[in-house]
């Protein structure tokens, strides 16, 4: 069965303009990807996924996590009355700079001692998400896994 009302946002970013390379952040981001997709896993359907990996030749951004967190949204924000959705996996593989699990900077391709506004930033999101008031707020809905950041763990935020 299917978990309509479930969204993740997958991201792994091996690419850097001025920071090393990494190896294994495409390899990790689609090993979670197996895992969302799988029956018998996160069970999520394929377009409620998000997933973006760094090429040499394609840079992902804020803008485009930002775009398809806001077309989610507003289908969301069409469900029937009292419906809302369940749950948002957010992965991120790559560069990071971090105080917690919940207030980090995930370096985007660009990001550089120069350009440090080249980073999603966890709280932000994370605060954001619960002021939209779209996704139930629970101890099992929102979750968070950063790798380079923090240990790799699929861990509850709230």
């Amino acid at each position: 069965m299917s978990n309509e009302l479930d969204f993740a946002i997958v991201i792994g970013i091996e690419h850097y303009v001025a920071n090393p390379q990494l190896a294994g952040p495409h390899q990790d981001t689609q090993k979670f990807m197996d895992w969302l997709l799988n029956p018998d896993g996160g069970a999520l359907p394929e377009g409620n996924i998000l997933k973006l990996l760094s090429t040499p030749e394609f840079t992902p951004g804020q803008q485009d996590v930002d775009k398809w967190l806001s077309q989610q949204m507003i289908a969301i924000s069409k469900l029937d009355e009292g419906k809302t959705a369940r749950r948002l996996y957010f992965y991120f593989s790559g560069h990071g700079i971090g105080i917690s699990q919940t207030n980090s900077a995930l370096l985007l391709p660009e990001w550089s001692t120069m350009m440090r506004n080249y980073a999603l930033s966890s709280e932000k999101y994370l605060h954001g998400l619960i002021a939209k008031a779209l996704f139930l707020i629970s101890k099992e809905n929102l979750y968070i896994s950063l790798m380079g950041v923090s240990t790799c763990i699929l861990k509850s935020v709230f």
